[in-house]
């Protein structure tokens, strides 16, 4: 075969390669064109949605956002709580249920160291000592009911008025076996009623001193009927208390807390009414 055929036949066989692969490739691309995805399931054919336009143009609603101020709130001061003295059972009226009327002379009934020491002048009782009790607790003059009032000037400490009071003890201040409730203006300026019942210390009821000033003098009154108490700082009423266990003791007396507290002006009745 001559040189010029042979190059011509295989530049035929060569063309002809070219040709059989494209017509591959086309056959491949159709195939892949005409694929269909196969249906999974009994699912619902696809829903086309077509979303509303509304308020547009002139009739859009227009929001405006809200400010939000980021400074903290200013702490407001604190009231003071004034307690009413009225509820179903009026605390003013005697009661059927216990018996007020048996009346008490404290004249000449005299208070007795318990616990530290006062110095006594006139009637006014300054402490020498801190953590100062002093008490009334003869037969004589009992305290089961009434009213105690005393000028308090408690100079920084807790210092008021003891009452409900009973002990087997000669000496004391708190503890075992020792038990009453103690109205007092506390050196926080706050007036409070709590008791200590052998050795448990309670806070029954309190409420602040507007304008506190620990170097005046203030009128505190209990108005004691066994199981009410409301306490007065200068003839306001301002702490109610009531409770179904009361303590049961009798005798009463003074209490301070820091060295130059003074309680003077003492006066005690049987009377259990407010007016």
């Amino acid at each position: 075969m001559k040189k010029e055929n042979v190059i011509l036949s295989t530049k035929r066989l060569v063309l002809f390669s070219l040709i059989l692969s494209v017509l591959a490739i086309s056959v491949v691309v159709v195939a892949a064109l005409s694929i269909s995805p196969q249906k999974r399931g009994d699912g619902k054919e696809a829903e086309s949605i077509t979303p509303k336009v509304s308020m547009v143009g002139d009739s859009a609603e227009v929001l405006i956002p809200e400010v939000v101020d980021e400074k903290p709130e200013e702490e407001k001061p604190r009231d003071p709580f004034i307690p009413s003295i009225e509820d179903d059972e009026p605390f003013v009226d005697m009661e059927e249920s216990r018996d007020f009327s048996k009346q008490y002379d404290y004249q000449y009934a005299d208070l007795t160291l318990k616990y530290g020491k006062f110095d006594v002048s006139n009637g006014v009782y300054t402490a020498t000592k801190e953590s100062t009790l002093y008490a009334h607790t003869s037969g004589a003059a009992p305290f089961p009911y009434g009213t105690i009032s005393a000028d308090v000037m408690n100079n920084g400490s807790d210092s008021g008025i003891v009452f409900g009071l009973s002990s087997n003890k000669s000496t004391y201040w708190e503890g075992s076996g020792v038990s009453y409730y103690f109205a007092f203006i506390s050196y926080e300026g706050i007036l409070f009623l709590g008791r200590t019942d052998n050795g448990t210390w309670s806070s029954l009821a309190y409420t602040d001193i507007v304008g506190f000033d620990q170097s005046k003098t203030y009128n505190l009154k209990v108005l004691y009927r066994v199981d009410k108490i409301i306490l007065f700082l200068d003839d306001v009423p301002m702490v109610y208390f009531r409770t179904e266990k009361p303590l049961i003791g009798t005798g009463w007396g003074i209490r301070a807390g820091a060295v130059g507290a003074q309680i003077s002006n003492i006066v005690v009745s049987n009377k259990v009414t407010v007016e």
